[in-house]
C-alpha cells in the first residue's frame, strides 16, 4: 500500500527545544555558587590569617613575660647564692649546700637563656605571620 522509495519521499524535520533556558539557568546557578564558595573561602582565609597573627602576638607577649620572670628568678638565685657564699665562708654551710646553690644559679641561667631563645623564636614567628623579615615592623607596630 505504501511505497517508500527515494524518488517519492520528502522528509520534514523540526526541532523544538522543550526547555530552552534551562541550560543558561543551570550555568548561571553554577557560576553563582562557585562565586559564593570563593567568597566564603576568602573570608575563611582572612580569619585564619588574623587568628594566626593574634596567636603569635599572644605567644610573643607570653614569652616576654617569661623572660622577665626568668630574669627575676636569676637575680634572686644570684642574690641567694651570694648570701650562701658568705655563710660558707663563715663555716656555717656545708660544701654540698654551696654546690646545690651553684646548681640553682646555673639552672636559673639556663632557664633565662631558654626563655630568651623562645622570645626570639616567637618574634620570628610573628614576622613570618606578618609576611615580612624586617624587625623594625615590630617596633613600628608597638609605637603606633
Amino acid at each position: 500500500r505504501y511505497e517508500f522509495d527515494a524518488d517519492n519521499q520528502l522528509i520534514l524535520s523540526a526541532s523544538i527545544p522543550l526547555l530552552p533556558q534551562y541550560k543558561n539557568y543551570a550555568a548561571s546557578r553554577k557560576a553563582y555558587y562557585n562565586m559564593r564558595q570563593q567568597e566564603l573561602e576568602t573570608v575563611s582565609a582572612k580569619r585564619g590569617i588574623r587568628l594566626g597573627v593574634e596567636s603569635t602576638v599572644l605567644g610573643l607577649i607570653s614569652n616576654v613575660k617569661q623572660v622577665n620572670a626568668a630574669k627575676l628568678a636569676l637575680s634572686y638565685a644570684e642574690e641567694s647564692y651570694r648570701q650562701l657564699q658568705e655563710r660558707f665562708r663563715n663555716n656555717m654551710l656545708s660544701a654540698g649546700d654551696i654546690l646545690d646553690a651553684e646548681l640553682m644559679v646555673m639552672s636559673a641561667r639556663i632557664s633565662y637563656t631558654n626563655s630568651r631563645y623562645s622570645l626570639l623564636k616567637s618574634k620570628t614567628a610573628l614576622l613570618q605571620a606578618l609576611g615580612t623579615d624586617d624587625p623594625t615592623i615590630l617596633s613600628n607596630l608597638i609605637n603606633e
